[in-house]
């Protein structure tokens, strides 16, 4: 999704900032659903993360197994910037 500073302005013709803007940077949330295939080995301990912007798990989240694949869902909830996979 968009990320931009708080308060930030471009010039009219969007190819330059007027503003650079200050924290906290404003994010568009990613939605969706993630499915990753053939996962191999020990998979009894498989988690997801999602991260903050410092990188640190914020919140466990839910997902579900098809056979070897992995699927979950981003929500704009998690307010998250990326996700971790574990096992």
């Amino acid at each position: 999704g968009n990320a931009m500073n708080t308060v930030m302005e471009t010039v009219p013709s969007g190819n330059r900032l007027k503003n650079p803007g200050k924290e906290p940077v404003l994010v568009e949330p990613m939605v969706g659903t993630v499915r990753i295939l053939g996962l191999r080995g020990d998979l009894s301990k498989l988690a997801v993360w999602a991260l903050n912007a410092s990188g640190e798990r914020v919140k466990k989240i839910d997902f579900s197994r098809d056979n070897k694949d992995l699927v979950f869902e981003m929500k704009a909830e998690y307010q998250a910037l990326n996700y971790e996979v574990t096992r």
